[in-house]
């Protein structure tokens, strides 16, 4: 296995690899580098963006909260949102969370700087999903959609009364020892080199790390927007 990866590592590959049998740590170690120009090598500790695997974390935020009664995923959203249209009206956190919502999957304009990056609060991201044309009826098909989860993010503040990252913070993180799981906004109190950098996308900021990234937009609250390690996750 080492072998294999020392080879991927000088065929390209990039990254830090974590691999767990019965409970026990079995590989953990950075493989290519962080940062290309520095020849600064990942480590067990570097920090990457993760794209959308926060929507995990706002499903189980989720199924704490109906845990908890405070919910339950068969609740139309219009038991926690205003000025619902009607065609929207039958759509129930289960539709959101299923696929099944109908809505589209993004809901950033062509105004916007950056489709994921570009900052709106929550009752701007509300109003533009609420105001999108749906592919389908609530219920009547099954297609992805982030904004979706970015919903069910203002559901859990609206029903927490605690932001999106503090409810992950205080519920699940912290408990678990996740100490660089965080929205981007948290990113600023590591050093540069704390970060992988990215290199497919067209880069933003001083270094194009979630650092430089600004605040976590609404655009993407719950559905993306965080950082992480492989430790953590």
């Amino acid at each position: 296995r080492e072998q294999r990866l020392d080879e991927e590592a000088k065929a390209g590959f990039s990254g830090t690899v974590l691999a767990v049998r019965a409970g026990k740590v079995v590989h953990h170690r950075g493989h290519g580098f962080a940062n290309r120009e520095r020849k600064i090598a990942n480590g067990t500790e570097t920090i990457f963006a993760i794209g959308s695997v926060p929507i995990d974390f706002t499903r189980a935020a989720i199924l704490q909260l109906a845990d908890r009664k405070l919910l339950a995923t068969s609740d139309p959203i219009t038991k926690f949102l205003s000025d619902v249209p009607a065609d929207k009206r039958a759509m129930t956190i289960e539709h959101l969370m299923s696929g099944g919502s109908g809505l589209p999957d993004f809901h950033h304009l062509a105004s916007d700087p950056d489709r994921d990056l570009s900052w709106i609060d929550r009752p701007t991201a509300i109003r533009r999903i609420l105001a999108q044309p749906l592919k389908f009826a609530p219920g009547a098909g099954n297609a992805h959609s982030h904004s979706a989860w970015v919903l069910l993010a203002a559901i859990v503040e609206i029903v927490s009364k605690k932001s999106y990252g503090e409810f992950l913070r205080t519920e699940f993180f912290t408990p678990a020892g996740m100490t660089r799981t965080r929205n981007h906004e948290d990113a600023a109190r590591f050093p540069d080199d704390a970060f992988a950098v990215g290199y497919e996308a067209s880069p933003v900021g001083k270094l194009n790390i979630p650092k430089y990234w600004g605040k976590t937009s609404w655009l993407v609250m719950g559905s993306g927007g965080m950082q992480s390690t492989a430790h953590d996750l």
